[in-house]
């Protein structure tokens, strides 16, 4: 019987965690869970639910309570490294899974044995409870490293299992990090397999999250995402989608609201960043595209937003 180490990061979590907890311990399954819960100095009450739950289920609930304030990467990182299981799973605080969320994926991965990780699809809901939208539509049973750099950030990182011999390759990235960049060095060994059904509840823009507050660290660290799929050896059509992908992104983000400095220092860091001399020969034209193609980006998000509920990484999008 395998066991599971599910690593949850939490910070100011209160309101949430505790579905959060409860959703892993209702999992059923041929398994057994080992459950790391690591909060980064929370200043609500997350700590003492943390606690009542490791106090109530002293076997599986292990209360990391860091010391010191270690920013999400670096959490995340202290819980991996505490990880026996044969496999990890991932997952925030403040979202929460449903039922056979991780038997479905130990059957696909089971099935796959060459896999290295699987994820799922995710239902999206607004900080109120609401459901808005889905995750993702038409992602492939299985795909490799190529696949995952031109396609982009399309996994929910609520979703992610993955065997623990690959765990170093996290471990030992040395900054911070969005989920792309652990996405993308976790490819490296070996192919993933995709569950479609949405079984993580993901909670969109909440207060506490990276996006919400700011979108320049998340360029950064995306950008660093695509050096290291340059390094451990995509293809050079992946890079280029992806980087075109990216061009585009940072003109979106930077003309609305105009933020000319953001755009000029995002650029700035991809013309210096290792690796990507061959795609950089096509920015010029690249920007030229991003700029024709935003009245339809534009547009799109309009649509979504009239239409109701969404999907948030559809797969057309990824493939443009």
């Amino acid at each position: 019987m395998p066991e599971i180490s599910i690593c949850i990061t939490c910070f100011n979590h209160a309101r949430y965690i505790g579905q959060c907890i409860d959703s892993v311990l209702q999992q059923e399954g041929d398994f057994s869970l080992q459950i790391l819960i690591g909060d980064d100095g929370s200043s609500d009450n997350t700590r003492d639910v943390i606690c009542d739950y490791a106090q109530r289920y002293p076997d599986q609930v292990n209360a990391i309570l860091q010391p010191v304030r270690l920013g999400a990467s670096a959490n995340l990182q202290s819980l991996i490294e505490r990880a026996t299981g044969d496999l990890i799973a991932h997952l925030d605080g403040d979202d929460f899974w449903l039922p056979g969320k991780l038997a479905a994926q130990l059957e696909a991965l089971n099935q796959s044995p060459t896999a290295v990780a699987a994820y799922c699809n995710a239902q999206v809901i607004n900080a109120e409870g609401d459901l808005v939208g889905f995750f993702n539509d038409h992602v492939p049973a299985r795909f490799d490293l190529d696949y995952l750099t031109k396609c982009g950030n399309f996994l929910n990182t609520s979703s992610a299992l993955y065997r623990n011999h690959a765990r170093q390759a996290i471990l030992a990235i040395d900054q911070d990090f969005i989920d792309y960049r652990t996405n993308i060095v976790l490819a490296a060994h070996g192919d993933f397999v995709f569950v479609s059904e949405p079984l993580v509840v993901y909670r969109w823009m909440v207060q506490n999250s990276l996006t919400s507050s700011s979108r320049d660290p998340i360029y950064k660290r995306y950008l660093d995402a695509i050096e290291d799929a340059a390094r451990l050896g995509a293809s050079t059509q992946a890079i280029d989608h992806c980087v075109r992908r990216y061009c585009r992104s940072l003109w979106y983000s930077a003309l609305w609201p105009p933020q000319p400095g953001r755009l000029a220092s995002s650029f700035g860091r991809l013309l210096e960043a290792p690796g990507l001399e061959q795609s950089r020969r096509k920015l010029l034209l690249w920007s030229l595209y991003a700029l024709l193609e935003l009245p339809q980006v534009a547009w799109r998000h309009v649509a979504g937003a009239r239409s109701g509920r969404k999907i948030f990484f559809p797969t057309e999008h990824h493939r443009a």
